[in-house]
């Protein structure tokens, strides 16, 4: 007999077939290009992440895209070129977008699969120069730490 070994042939004293189950562990996935997009959505919890891997999940669970929006363009942009998983975090609109940014990317120091940030909605606020100047710091010192975008 081919392919036993040792203990299996001092198991196996009966000459036939033998069915053994093999279990093995499901390759990992591991993901890179994985970003998190940061905006305004019709519905959502404001800092709460959630993963995406098509656009109509994101439709589903963000609703429309908002007519003054870049963010339902920027996913969607994401997946028709390729994109397979990507997190979305609503951000809270304010007047002020300063607190609900440094809030959010605070919320996004928890997510280790991530390895970008775009913030569409920022290219079109006041003060948008500082403001992308928060997301760089954050990712700059997240990459220091050892964990987080690039």
């Amino acid at each position: 007999m081919t392919g036993f070994g040792p203990r299996d042939s001092a198991e196996r004293t009966c000459p036939g077939v033998y069915w053994e189950d093999e279990y093995r562990l499901p390759p990992r996935a591991f993901h890179t290009g994985v970003p998190a997009f940061i905006g305004y959505t019709e519905t959502g919890t404001p800092g709460e992440a959630h993963p995406v891997a098509r656009y109509s999940h994101f439709a589903a669970k963000f609703g429309r895209p908002l007519e003054d929006g870049f963010l339902a363009a920027a996913v969607h942009g994401f997946f028709e070129n390729g994109g397979r998983l990507c997190y979305v975090v609503p951000m809270e609109k304010r007047t002020d977008p300063r607190g609900p940014l440094e809030e959010t990317l605070q919320g996004l120091a928890a997510l280790e699969a991530i390895d970008l940030v775009c913030a569409p909605e920022l290219a079109a606020a006041e003060g948008a120069a500082e403001l992308q100047q928060m997301v760089l710091d954050h990712c700059d010192q997240a990459a220091k730490d050892g964990a987080g975008p690039l």
